[in-house]
C-alpha cells in the first residue's frame, strides 16, 4: 500500500503474484529511494518498482530457497545499496544502480541474522546467539564480531562513532567500530524489539514489549524520557530530525507519530498523529 505521508491518504494498492500459480504474494521490508522508487521482498526475490510505474519492475534472486525468511532490508541512500538478511544466515549487499549483489554470508557463520542497520560506509547486523558484527558497505569486509550475550540480538542502530544494540533480556549494549563494548545497561522494556540513535543528536530511543518508549543519552546510559501515553507494542521504529514513527503489531495495524523536538523538555515527546491500515 502506498500513503501520503501528509494526508495519511491511501493512494494505491500493489499487488505481486506467484509464477507457478498466480497466488497473490505478501511484499516485506519495503523501502523507498529517489526518485519515486521503491523495493521489496517478495518470497525469495527482491523487487525494484517504481511509485508512479514510469519503469517496469525489476526481479534480482536473493537465494535458491523458496522459503526464505528475511528479517531486514536497510538502505543506504548515499551508496544506493541496500543490506539485507535472512534467518538462515544470509547477509548481502545489492547495489541499486548496477544491480548486482555482494554476498557476506560465508563470514557471518552463526546461522540466524535477525537486525540490520547502516551508517555512512558501514553497517551492523545482529544474530540469535547474541553476537553484533560490523561491516564494509564498500565491499562487504567484516570490521569487528563482538559479543557479550547469548540472548537474541532482536536491533541495531549505527551512529557515526558507535553502534548500539538490544537484545531480548531487555539490555542496551553500545560498541565502538572496532568491537569494543563501551556502555551496557538494562532498558527495563521487556524485549526491546526497536532502537535508534538520533541522526543529528546523542540521544538513543528504544521500544519493545512494554508500552512506552524510553529515550535515552546515549553516551551516558542516562534515562532522558518516557513516554507512557504510547499505546502500541513496538515493533517498528523510524527516527528523523523533527519526528518519531512507531508501527505496532496487532489488527488493526497502527502507525503513531510524535514531535521530537529537542530542547522542550518533557514537552518533546508530545504525541502528534495516529492512524490504522
Amino acid at each position: 500500500m502506498i500513503f501520503n505521508s501528509a494526508t495519511k491518504k491511501l493512494l494505491d494498492r500493489r499487488y505481486y503474484f506467484e509464477k507457478s500459480n498466480n497466488n497473490s504474494l505478501s511484499v516485506d521490508h519495503l523501502i523507498y529511494f529517489e526518485p519515486n522508487n521503491y523495493a521489496g521482498v517478495v518470497g525469495n526475490t527482491l523487487i525494484v518498482d517504481s511509485i508512479h510505474q514510469r519503469l517496469g519492475k525489476s526481479e534480482f534472486e536473493i537465494a535458491e530457497e523458496e522459503n526464505l525468511e528475511v528479517t531486514s532490508l536497510k538502505l543506504s541512500k548515499r551508496w544506493n545499496r541496500v543490506v539485507l538478511t535472512a534467518w538462515n544466515g544470509i547477509v548481502k549487499i545489492f547495489d541499486l544502480e548496477n544491480k548486482y549483489w555482494i554476498d557476506c554470508s560465508s563470514i557471518c557463520a552463526e546461522g540466524c541474522v535477525i537486525c540490520s542497520d547502516i551508517k555512512r560506509n558501514r553497517f551492523a547486523t545482529g544474530g540469535a546467539s547474541g553476537t553484533v558484527r560490523g561491516w564494509s558497505l564498500a565491499d562487504g569486509s567484516l570490521l569487528f564480531s563482538a559479543q557479550k550475550t547469548y540472548d537474541e540480538i532482536l536491533d541495531v542502530s549505527c551512529g557515526e562513532h558507535n553502534v548500539a544494540s538490544a537484545c531480548s533480556e531487555g539490555k542496551i549494549r553500545i560498541w565502538s567500530w572496532t568491537g569494543q563494548q563501551l556502555r551496557n545497561w538494562s532498558a527495563q522494556l521487556g524485549a526491546i524489539r526497536c532502537l535508534e540513535i538520533h541522526p543529528y543528536f546523542d540521544v538513543l530511543v528504544a521500544g519493545g514489549d512494554a508500552k512506552f518508549l524510553s529515550i535515552w543519552d546515549h553516551k551516558t546510559g542516562k534515562l532522558i524520557d518516557r513516554i507512557h501515553r504510547n499505546p502500541l507494542n513496538v515493533d517498528k521504529m523510524v527516527v528523523t530530525s523533527k519526528l518519531l514513527i512507531i508501527a505496532g503489531t496487532g489488527s488493526p495495524g497502527q502507525i503513531a507519530t510524535y514531535n521530537f523536538n529537542l530542547g522542550l523538555g518533557s514537552e518533546y515527546h508530545e504525541k502528534e498523529t495516529a492512524f490504522y491500515i
